[in-house]
């Protein structure tokens, strides 16, 4: 899943590069490209991605949304399990 940044979509090589994982939106998202794993292994990415059908399977209405996992806690406990049962939801 790309992470977005400077309204960019950028794979987790590109932006380690371009932005370094000292950044945490990068590292959190690519904790194996940045070697974060001990710090960002059951963490949720605090990147902003945006969904879209090369990402996996996705539910309908996040189709080239703009979102974050903070905005998916946001919705509460049963939409979480809704959305975290498609795999490209469950992957970020």
């Amino acid at each position: 899943m790309k992470l977005f940044i400077d309204n960019a979509r950028w794979t987790c090589s590109a932006a380690a590069r371009i932005y370094g994982c000292d950044n945490p939106d990068v590292a959190s998202h690519c904790p194996l490209e940045c070697d974060a794993c001990d710090e960002y292994r059951c963490a949720d990415s605090s990147a902003t991605v945006i969904y879209g059908k090369a990402d996996g399977e996705i539910p309908p209405e996040l189709e080239g949304a703009e979102r974050s996992c903070a905005f998916l806690v946001s919705l509460g406990p049963v939409y979480i399990e809704q959305y975290c049962g498609y795999t490209g939801v469950m992957i970020t």
